[in-house]
Parts: structure tokens; C-alpha cells; sequence
């Protein structure tokens, strides 16, 4: 009976052992998901202010949205002065707000356009962007406002047919604005090496990192079993066995493919994760 009590003890012995290991690699297998989130959410967040910044700086864009509000206040202001009818809502008013609006956002944007780059506020600055807000907030209410025009006036389309059609196409104009954010998210989680290649368009006075210390970085050979990240996060593909990386000394887990970093520094001189500068 000793015997066997004794077989059977040293029997529990590997079931133990087996188990804690397996239990070891579930738990590694956890942080190692853990970590890849998290550094997918670290990337898509620095490529989403990153983005913002490309927006708000680029010259080229500034420009558009000036060309682009000028040409809808111009239109407004045709549509309202050439109307002679009155309709049973005030559409009209609602045309006015939008138009309010669109003059204190072209100030805003060609005060970016003008101004230099240095992001020292001025008083100007500091009284436009309280502006802005005003503007956004007016936005907001004379948006529901103009919905709840539009859609409870069946009898505009006859009376003013430009105006209620002006108004429809606001109306349409501001429900793309509300999404727009949304889709920029959207495509900047699924797009991501394509919106690097036009940040490298829009911003190149962005300071880059020298091609002296690009070709410093540390190169090494990935091995599934000893690395906790397996995929670049910057275009979030897995890597292969014994595929050469590079590795930035941040982060020992900040590990990408060559060449998805190379384009990433040659934009900026960060860590696409962390933002620690590179040299």
C-alpha cells in the first residue's frame, strides 16, 4: 500500500508541474495579448493626434477649407438676398446662423494660415478660439433648430423652393460634420500606413529623425517564443520566425518592421507608441 501510495504521489508530481507551466504560458500568452493592445491603442492614438495636428497645420488643407466655406457663404448669402417669399418657418434665420458660423471659422482658419508656427498664444489667438467655441455651441442649437424647421414646414418647398432647398442641403452638410469624426477614427484604424504616406505630404516641416540615427537603430532576429510583442504596430502584421526587426531603446517591446519604421521617422523623430524621441 506504501508502494503504491508512493507511485502514486510521484505520478502527482509532473500532473503538478505540467499544470503550473501551462498555467505560466496562459498567463504569459495574456500579457502578451495585453501588451499588443495596448500598443495597438498607444499607435492609433498617436496617428489620431498626429492627424489632428496635420489638420489643424497643413497649409494646403487650411487653404481648401478657406476656398470651400468662402464658396458656401457666397451661396447662402445669394440664396437670401434673392428670395422674396416668406415661408410659414424661419428658414431664413436658420441660413443666417449657418452663415455666422462659417465667417468666424474662415477668421479662424485664416489667422492658421497667416500666422506663424510658434504655438505661443496670442491674444488674437486666445480670442478666436473663444470664438470657436461660441461658433460650435451656436452650430449645435441652430442645427436643431433648423430640423425641427424643415421637417414641420411641408409648405416651404412652395413658398421659397431655393430656401428650403438651401436648407436641406445645410441640414444634410452638418449630419456629415456630426460623423465626421467617426470616420476619421474609423479610417485611421484601418488605413494606417496610408495615412503615414500623407502625413509625409502635407507636413514635411515636421521634424524627422537624421538618416544617420534611423541607420542606428538595433536590429534583431524574432523568435517566437522569447519575444512578448508579435506584430509591428504600425501596420499590425504578425511577424515571422527569425524575420529581422528593429528595436527601439524606449521600449524593449517597441519592435516594428524596417521599413514601417523608417517611413514612421522619416515623418517625426518619435516613438510611434510611447513618443520618446529617437535621438
Amino acid at each position: 500500500m506504501e508502494m503504491a501510495s508512493s507511485e502514486k504521489g510521484s505520478e502527482n508530481v509532473p500532473l503538478i508541474t505540467q499544470r503550473s507551466t501551462s498555467g505560466q504560458f496562459n498567463l504569459t500568452g495574456s500579457l502578451t495579448r495585453q501588451n499588443s493592445l495596448s500598443n495597438r491603442n498607444s499607435m492609433r492614438t498617436s496617428a489620431l493626434q498626429s492627424a489632428i495636428q496635420v489638420s489643424q497645420r497643413s497649409k494646403i488643407l487650411l487653404i481648401f477649407q478657406t476656398i470651400y466655406l468662402s464658396i458656401k457663404i457666397i451661396a447662402c448669402l445669394y440664396i437670401i438676398f434673392s428670395n422674396t417669399q416668406n415661408t410659414d418657418k424661419p428658414l431664413e434665420s436658420f441660413i443666417w446662423i449657418m452663415v455666422s458660423v462659417d465667417l468666424i471659422y474662415i477668421l479662424k482658419t485664416l489667422h492658421g494660415i497667416f500666422s506663424s508656427e510658434n504655438n505661443e498664444p496670442t491674444s488674437l489667438k486666445l480670442t478666436l478660439d473663444r470664438l470657436e467655441r461660441l461658433a460650435l455651441a451656436g452650430y449645435l442649437v441652430g442645427h436643431i433648430f433648423g430640423n425641427v424647421w424643415f421637417y414641420t414646414c411641408p409648405a416651404c418647398s412652395e413658398q421659397a423652393p431655393d430656401l428650403t432647398d438651401a436648407t436641406l442641403v445645410l441640414i444634410i452638410l452638418g449630419y456629415i460634420y456630426v460623423s465626421l469624426p467617426c470616420l476619421t477614427c474609423c479610417c485611421i484604424c484601418m488605413c494606417l500606413p496610408v495615412i503615414i504616406g500623407v502625413m509625409i505630404y502635407l507636413q514635411p516641416r515636421q521634424h524627422p529623425a537624421s538618416e544617420a540615427a534611423i541607420n542606428k537603430l538595433q536590429t534583431i532576429q524574432f523568435f517566437d517564443f522569447e519575444e512578448e510583442n508579435k506584430e509591428c504596430t504600425i501596420c499590425f502584421c504578425a511577424y515571422k520566425e527569425n524575420e529581422e526587426i528593429l528595436k527601439l531603446k524606449c521600449d524593449e517591446n517597441h519592435t516594428f518592421h524596417p521599413e514601417c519604421l523608417k517611413k514612421w521617422l522619416r515623418i517625426n523623430n518619435a516613438c510611434p507608441i510611447c513618443r520618446s524621441a529617437i535621438d
